[in-house]
């Protein structure tokens, strides 16, 4: 698929998990993609994380389709669906950012994917850091956790090396914090993502767009020592902190710019407002952010509720207005 002008995603983190991909319910069978298209709002792009737990955003257990087997072993009934998922966006026009890892599962227990490998579980209990897990997850060696990483991006790459609408991301905001961790982890961190992205090279092949999203202290480390063919800018990197909904944004989505330039001025960047508070991703604030982020040549990635729970139409009606108000370049 040609690359679109403008990419505005609605994000649907576990929709890969979901054996009815994103069907409302109640004698709604349409799926995630039908639904929007039906709906003829401007959405062309969805971002889904694999290494996750299948239930992390309220999927029920029924409709759940874990990443791994009771055995620990890749579930092929994951790969089928998200092969499926990623062939049905295709057909609505729609391109898929497929989120290898996520710094999360080293910080909440919760995020960790069921029946995940013992070489990929991070240590939670007594004595133990975030720092520590996050040292031993993110290592750049060559070892048993290695991989079984390279392992799982060995079994996703395959699946997907023929599509021709998938976004690769290495991992969800990627970082080395916590007490402990320091420069030398972070520069560690950087060695790991090479690793990995090589290794997604060797499946895929060394054309399709690939990146990572980062935190806000180590972007330049990462960004600067790693060639990326786009960037995903989370909320942190462009100015918010607090009170998102009382500032404007304008400068820091502009800064924001201007920093991705300097990484690689031939890739787009995407600004997406995961990392606001769920309270303060109105609809009106979505719109007027994406706004900004139009106005200046961008794209632009909410995350918001989709089914089994209630879509956010008003956030989809404001990303539409938003789209009509700045036409793409």
């Amino acid at each position: 698929m040609t690359l679109p002008r403008r990419f505005i995603a609605y994000g649907a983190y576990n929709l890969a998990n979901d054996r009815n991909l994103g069907a409302v319910g109640g004698g709604d069978t349409r799926n995630y993609f039908q639904y929007i298209a039906d709906g003829g709002w401007p959405i062309n792009l969805v971002r889904v994380w694999v290494f996750r737990r299948s239930t992390a955003d309220t999927l029920p257990p029924d409709r759940a389709i874990h990443l791994y087997q009771p055995d620990h072993t890749i579930n092929p009934t994951y790969l089928d669906n998200l092969e499926l998922l990623v062939k049905l966006a295709a057909a609505k026009g729609f391109w898929v950012q497929v989120c290898l890892f996520n710094y999360h599962v080293c910080k909440f227990p919760e995020e960790v994917p069921e029946d995940c490998p013992p070489e990929l579980l991070p240590a939670y209990g007594t004595g133990t850091t975030l720092c520590g897990r996050l040292q031993t997850f993110f290592q750049p060696s060559q070892n048993a956790t290695t991989h079984k990483q390279k392992e799982l991006i060995a079994a996703v790459g395959n699946r997907l090396k023929t599509k021709t609408n998938v976004l690769w991301e290495i991992g969800n905001e990627l970082r080395m914090d916590g007490g402990g961790c320091g420069d030398v982890d972070n520069q560690n961190l950087v060695a790991w993502i090479q690793i990995m992205k090589d290794a997604l090279v060797n499946v895929v092949g060394a054309s399709p767009l690939i990146t990572t999203s980062t935190g806000v202290t180590n972007e330049s480390m990462t960004l600067r020592n790693i060639p990326f063919s786009f960037f995903d800018f989370h909320a942190g990197q462009w100015g918010i902190d607090s009170s998102p909904q009382s500032r404007d944004l304008q400068e820091n989505i502009l800064d924001a710019k201007r920093r991705a330039a300097t990484y690689n001025p031939n890739a787009f960047l995407i600004i997406n407002d995961d990392g606001v508070g769920d309270a303060d991703r109105t609809p009106g604030a979505v719109g007027a952010w994406a706004s900004k982020a139009f106005s200046l040549g961008l794209h632009y990635s909410t995350k918001s509720t989709y089914p089994p729970q209630p879509w956010s139409t008003h956030t989809l009606d404001q990303l539409r207005i938003a789209n009509q108000n700045f036409p793409p370049p």
